[in-house]
């Protein structure tokens, strides 16, 4: 039984974490929340990861902005921009930020990002988040097709693990009763079973006979 339960503990564990997987896949780019980008940024953008993450001072404070642990949904705002619009209209926009809107290649903002990524304007974030969002959406995938095979597998380990329990009281009878669905389902366990008598018929008329 301490075997089952851990099979059955894997098979949620892998179900949860599919479920996780399956949100990512469907989150836009502007919507992304930390604890699904955390481990991207922190493995594959580093500078990315240091300058987004909020850790407490030494009087334990953290700024409003980053009361949940991380910076990320202020940065994607571009709430730290005075005026910022996505329309990058350079007489609302800071003069700090004019640089930046300047319509920049995917590889010129990741470049850019590395010295500081609060440098960006609105529309160079949501695009370096979009890019954050494909490369989550493609790793999920890999893992989802990873997580499936797992569980194809343990599912065939627990099916054995009771197809035994079965044939252990099944073993101490003389007579079975089956229906015809039944008989195609539990054929691998019966063959593994000498039983004296076997009743197969409709559903329904089993009892019957």
């Amino acid at each position: 039984m301490i075997e089952e339960r851990q099979l059955h503990r894997k098979l949620g564990d892998i179900m949860t974490t599919s479920k996780e997987l399956s949100k990512t896949l469907t989150t836009g780019s502007l919507r992304l929340r930390w604890n699904q980008v955390k481990e991207l940024l922190k493995n594959s953008f580093p500078r990315h990861y240091e300058q987004l993450r909020c850790e407490p001072d030494e009087d334990g404070c953290v700024p409003i902005a980053g009361i949940s642990g991380n910076f990320l949904s202020f940065w994607l705002r571009a709430q730290d921009i005075e005026g910022a619009n996505v329309s990058g209209d350079f007489e609302t926009t800071p003069p700090t930020h004019l640089e930046n809107l300047k319509n920049r290649s995917l590889e010129a903002i990741l470049e850019a990002s590395k010295v500081n990524i609060w440098k960006l304007c609105k529309i160079e974030r949501q695009t370096l988040a979009q890019y954050w969002a494909r490369l989550l959406r493609d790793e999920s995938t890999d893992n989802l097709l990873a997580l499936n095979e797992d569980f194809s597998k343990l599912t065939v380990q627990l099916n054995e693990l009771q197809d035994d329990y079965r044939a252990r009281v099944i073993e101490e009878v003389d007579i079975i009763g089956l229906t015809t669905t039944g008989l195609a389902q539990c054929a691998a366990l019966l063959k593994r079973i000498n039983f004296k008598v076997l009743i197969c018929e409709e559903a329904g008329e089993v009892l019957e006979v």
